[in-house]
């Protein structure tokens, strides 16, 4: 049965929880990285979910990339957008998995 995009599959599993710690690490892009892949392997969250946690780094990073002004930040100011770039998408997703 395909999934439907407005309601999850399978309840979660170690995969899901994994994808989450995974997001929330997201400042490495190898833990970003996996962390997507494995969202979008799983079938516990709606596509709506997944494309959420998706798009939040890149859309993230590139609104301040093209925002004059904000490319003068000091580098912790910088990791710590990063560091909540990848935290919000993971609590998102941990929400959305406890209620389903």
């Amino acid at each position: 049965m395909p999934e439907r995009p407005d309601q999850p599959g399978e309840p979660a599993g170690t995969r899901e929880w994994m994808a989450i710690v995974l997001l929330a690490l997201g400042a490495s892009i190898f833990a970003w990285v996996a962390a997507i892949v494995l969202i979008w392997l799983s079938s516990a969250w709606t596509l709506r979910d997944k494309q959420i946690a998706t798009l939040v780094m890149p859309v993230g990073m590139l609104v301040y990339l093209l925002s004059p002004g904000l490319t003068d930040l000091s580098i912790e100011t910088v990791f710590l957008c990063v560091v909540l770039l990848s935290i919000i998408p993971a609590v998102y997703l941990a929400v959305r998995l406890r209620r389903y």
